[in-house]
């Protein structure tokens, strides 16, 4: 059967399979600042980065995946203004956007998953020639990736 892309991740403290059943999302996300520190983790205490934190905040996997899960990552990044009028205090700084963007590609884009754990060796090795920013984070590229250098 064909590895399906968008449908199993890699936990960001133990490394093993996360999918949309037991998958999660944290970060935190404070009166003073916009969410940071994103994760994919387990459900479960032992995979938690801000367990102990007062400012954890966190979602299911499954709530950020499709077209639904994008419009969802969009109002982590620039929330409505009635909920910044309303519930922030008219204050929002944004997310460290270069975190969150990391977090949406995985998300949202297929096969960037699968292959970000062989960026450095394509790159090391030339697959990356010629890439641009946008190259990097296409689909049709990561596949690419994913097939030479993957599993």
């Amino acid at each position: 059967m064909a590895h399906m892309p968008l449908t199993e991740w890699r936990c960001d403290k133990c490394g093993g399979a996360v999918d949309a059943h037991n998958g999660w999302v944290e970060w935190e996300s404070g009166s003073v600042f916009g969410p940071r520190n994103f994760h994919i983790v387990h459900n479960s205490r032992a995979c938690s980065f801000h367990d102990s934190s007062p400012l954890r905040k966190d979602c299911h996997i499954r709530d950020f995946l499709g077209v639904e899960g994008a419009h969802n990552l969009q109002a982590l990044v620039q929330p409505p203004s009635f909920f910044v009028d309303n519930f922030a205090g008219g204050k929002w700084q944004q997310p460290d956007l270069r975190e969150f963007y990391e977090l949406c590609r995985r998300l949202q884009v297929p096969y960037y998953e699968e292959a970000r754990p062989y960026f450095n060796v394509a790159y090391s090795q030339g697959e990356m020639d010629g890439a641009n920013e946008t190259t990097i984070s296409s689909p049709d590229f990561c596949k690419r990736i994913y097939d030479i250098y993957g599993e």
